[in-house]
């Protein structure tokens, strides 16, 4: 999925206020939720795709997350296989104002690129681990993926 990178890069990028997270902070892949300087913002979740290079099956999933005072936050562009195999296809950072409109940017010019539909969840309400489980569970996650 070439394509995929080359497309990220156009959106993020012609998006003044998201930057990609330089590579050796890609390394940590998923941006930490504490509670404290880090909370859950939006997710988006695709429904499953298929194409000649991932037949079985694909997923994609944004995660976001804000910083305590609400000014900055992260995006992780989640690629997972039917195998369970995850990969993330991009990480950046940019002002908060800016993030949502490029991840809803993403979700519409993947829906139209991999002919799949995303589902977006609202965490902005979300202040501490017991809110978040309870969301987790009215949305019918599993804790467990979460973790992974």
């Amino acid at each position: 999925m070439r394509v995929v990178a080359k497309l990220l890069a156009a959106v993020l990028l012609g998006t003044s206020a998201v930057v990609p997270v330089a590579a050796a902070e890609e390394q940590t892949a998923l941006p930490v939720v504490d509670f404290t300087s880090t909370f859950p913002w939006l997710v988006w979740v695709s429904s499953e795709g298929h194409d000649s290079e991932y037949p079985a099956g694909f997923v994609y999933k944004i995660l976001t997350v804000r910083s305590a005072d609400s000014t900055t936050g992260e995006i992780v562009l989640i690629r997972q296989l039917h195998d369970g195999t995850k990969s993330v296809a991009i990480h950046a950072k940019g002002a908060l104002g800016g993030i949502e409109s490029a991840c809803q940017s993403i979700a519409d010019k993947f829906s139209a690129l991999f002919k799949i539909t995303f589902q977006k969840f609202d965490l902005r309400d979300v202040h501490d681990a017991s809110e978040l489980q309870a969301r987790v569970k009215q949305f019918g996650w599993s804790e467990a993926e979460l973790s992974k």
